[in-house]
């Protein structure tokens, strides 16, 4: 008789635990997905185009968009050498601007 009182206390304290820990998810996926909202919003985007981004795509979009601002800012710097050929080359431009030549394609 004890060992069936003991076992139905630690169901009800299992199940406890498993609705709390469902709960704790739920809620850090809300959070989650309200901050990738509000980064999908940063982007300089079409409003049509930003809703139908996943998670994956709004990380590699404003990955290539904090890359493209870099390099643009390391560009205005080195305007004043002489010529084109003393500025460094940059492979991130090209990739940064083919990820998102492929992104743009994938929604359309």
């Amino acid at each position: 008789l004890y060992y069936i009182i003991k076992k139905k206390k630690k169901k009800k304290v299992s199940s406890s635990r498993k609705t709390i820990s469902r709960e704790a998810a739920r809620k850090r996926r809300r959070v989650e997905t309200d901050v990738f909202e509000d980064l999908s919003r940063l982007l300089p985007l079409q409003p049509s185009v930003q809703s139908q981004l996943d998670k994956p795509s709004i990380i590699r979009l404003t990955l290539s968009y904090i890359r493209m601002q870099t390099l643009l800012k390391e560009d205005a710097v080195l305007e004043d050498r002489s010529s084109w050929e003393d500025k460094p080359l940059h492979g991130m431009y090209h990739r940064t601007i083919t990820e998102v030549a492929n992104i743009k394609k994938s929604y359309q």
